[in-house]
């Protein structure tokens, strides 16, 4: 079956396509597909998570999203951290980081998707597919639905199967992360500061504090998150691995660098369900002190 438009509302249709147990959703893997994906297939890359910045059901597949319930009271909840100066009697300058504490609705966090798009083989032709497990088509509506608008959003069409369509997914191969250059200062993305004013919001300078920081102990090696991991810097050093994240809410993850290689082929939901995240720092107002702390105490092991 052929789509092409720019939303499905409904997806009773796709019923009639799932076939022992998965339902197949791809567009052919030609080279205008391949680069509205921004898959590298000259370094081997086989799969990816579409970029969150592409679109609202990208987003929702890669990051999640919050649903306010504004039937509810309003609760005290953090919304940002921002740096506060004064001067003293003496005209000495003095700043700090302080939380902002606002009255709002509640909301509750509905969880990513993390469906990935990959790059298959089937009959000789390539395809970048998806294959979703289908073990009950009524209660896992919203994710074919938002498999489906994803698709739409990013190639402006999509295919579903119902032959037969055996994928060869081995080898996978993902292009998670771009080295860059030691000595240098580790910037905020471009892609998160225009998503910033896309939503006409102020970027957050806590963000760039918090790069900086993390960058002043010297990491061996620091990595920018492409793809699935956009917004996450990954700083290596000796023992450990450092990934910070410029989305406000979320936190600093600190992980084993003894694997550090096959955790930068992980995909986000295979990294952080691992064992290896040893540590998380909440992005608030005692960030700064939880580092420290963490790194003085690594340095005398």
């Amino acid at each position: 079956m052929f789509l092409k438009q720019k939303r499905v509302m409904n997806v009773n249709f796709a019923k009639r396509f799932v076939k022992n147990g998965k339902l197949h959703i791809g567009v052919p893997a030609d080279e205008g597909n391949l680069t509205k994906l921004n898959m590298d297939v000259s370094k081997g890359e086989t799969s990816v998570l579409p970029p969150a910045y592409i679109g609202i059901n990208c987003q929702r597949n890669a990051d999640g999203e919050w649903i306010v319930d504004k039937n509810a009271e309003k609760e005290s909840r953090l919304v940002n951290t921002i740096y506060l100066t004064w001067q003293d009697w003496h005209g000495n300058e003095h700043g700090k980081w302080c939380d902002v504490i606002k009255e709002c609705y509640p909301k509750h966090f509905v969880e990513p998707v993390l469906v990935e798009i990959q790059l298959t083989k089937s009959s000789s032709r390539e395809y970048l597919a998806s294959v979703l497990d289908i073990n009950n088509f009524v209660q896992q509506k919203d994710v074919i639905k938002l498999t489906i608008n994803m698709f739409l959003e990013i190639f402006g069409c999509c295919f579903l199967y119902n032959e037969d369509f055996s994928f060869d997914i081995s080898n996978i191969k993902r292009c998670q992360w771009e080295f860059l250059p030691q000595g240098e200062r580790i910037w905020a993305t471009a892609q998160w500061e225009q998503k910033m004013r896309d939503k006409n919001e102020k970027c957050d300078d806590f963000f760039q504090y918090r790069l900086d920081t993390i960058n002043n102990f010297a990491p061996k090696e620091i990595f920018e998150g492409s793809k699935g991991m956009t917004g996450y810097f990954a700083f290596v050093f000796d023992d450990f691995c450092v990934f910070e994240n410029g989305k406000y809410g979320n936190a600093t993850y600190i992980t084993d660098a003894n694997d550090w290689q096959q955790l930068s082929q992980m995909s986000k939901s295979e990294l952080f369900a691992t064992n290896n995240v040893s540590t998380r720092l909440v992005h608030n107002e005692n960030w700064q002190n939880c580092i420290k702390q963490f790194m003085h105490e690594a340095s005398k092991k």
